[in-house]
């Protein structure tokens, strides 16, 4: 049994406090982040850093390393194991281009759907289906700017290229030239203002 004494002494035990931490405002965040910041400024400030304009003159001068990449052609999407954007310009000279023409055609007033426009249209279809030669275009209508497009052609055409091995970006664009190029030999465009408007506007005319 433990004495009285010891007793006493143990009851008389002073607990101490736990020490108290200092707590930091927000002023007080805000000084020493600034501090360190202007500390990090002086430091990086004594480097000569380039500027960008400096930076964009030298990526300029550089020499372009390698030769640019084939243009895609719909013949791409014919190779075996072919990747999803070499099939991508096979189906969309073969499919979607002449599904345009189609939407373009069914769009048209009866005033202006003429037997010769859509003899020329389905034509055009095929040629993009079987993968036809490119020609010149004949048309002097200036939205047709036949003699411009010509000098380009002529360089594919030598070489008898055609709607599948001929560049897609190249053959797609000149689809909407043969599609001008044909419409002018039927009507004028100017004779129809209806067609130069959006459909919501076309029926304030």
């Amino acid at each position: 049994m433990a004495s009285p004494g010891r007793a006493i002494s143990a009851s008389k035990t002073i607990q101490r406090p736990a020490p108290v931490r200092p707590r930091f405002h927000s002023g007080m965040k805000l000084a020493c982040g600034s501090a360190v910041g202007l500390a990090l400024l002086r430091q990086f400030s004594k480097r000569r850093l380039p500027g960008a304009r400096f930076v964009a003159i030298r990526a300029w001068q550089q020499p372009l390393s390698g030769k640019l990449p084939e243009p895609l052609r719909a013949t791409d999407g014919r190779k075996p194991d072919a990747p999803p954007e070499d099939v991508f310009t096979l189906d969309t000279i073969t499919q979607r281009m002449p599904k345009i023409l189609q939407s373009v055609l069914a769009s048209l007033p009866p005033a202006v759907k003429s037997a010769e426009l859509e003899k020329n249209i389905e034509a055009l279809q095929d040629d993009m289906r079987q993968g036809a030669q490119l020609r010149l275009l004949t048309s002097d209508s200036p939205r047709v700017g036949a003699n411009a497009w010509n000098q380009h052609l002529e360089a594919f055409i030598e070489r008898g290229e055609g709607w599948h091995t001929a560049p897609w970006w190249l053959v797609e664009n000149y689809m909407y030239k043969r599609l001008l190029e044909d419409s002018a030999r039927s009507f004028s465009i100017f004779q129809y203002p209806e067609l130069l408007l959006p459909p919501p506007l076309a029926s304030w005319v």
